[in-house]
């Protein structure tokens, strides 16, 4: 059900025992988002709280962010009210695991054409 005027937030917290950076996960999760075709606009950013690094996903359509959700097993969360729904993972070595089977590995950054 879309809710007029409130994005619906998907939030996954960065598991502190990573080894990987947040703007690496970040990339990881925009891969998943563009494999698995999300139909409506959506924003990702990364939020450092006192209890560490977060990645942000908000999405116009509540489909779209159901789709993430699964992948982390998220719970609802009591963010706050500005959302039409709010739910938050940790993406951790198992979350990490199933968005990588399905995002695929990083691409390897093409050279420059030289002249």
């Amino acid at each position: 059900m879309e809710t007029s005027g409130q994005a619906h937030l998907v939030v996954a917290a960065v598991d502190p025992d990573s080894q990987s950076d947040a703007r690496t996960q970040l990339e990881l999760l925009k891969r998943l988002l563009r494999k698995l075709k999300v139909e409506g606009d959506y924003a990702a950013t990364i939020a450092r709280t006192p209890q560490g690094a977060e990645i942000c996903c908000a999405f116009v359509r509540s489909s779209d962010a159901d789709r993430l959700a699964a992948f982390g097993d998220a719970r609802p969360s009591a963010i706050g009210a500005a959302w039409a729904t709010a739910r938050r993972f940790i993406l951790d070595a198992s979350a990490r695991q199933r968005i990588t089977e399905v995002a695929g590995p990083p691409q390897a950054r093409r050279p420059l054409p030289t002249r």
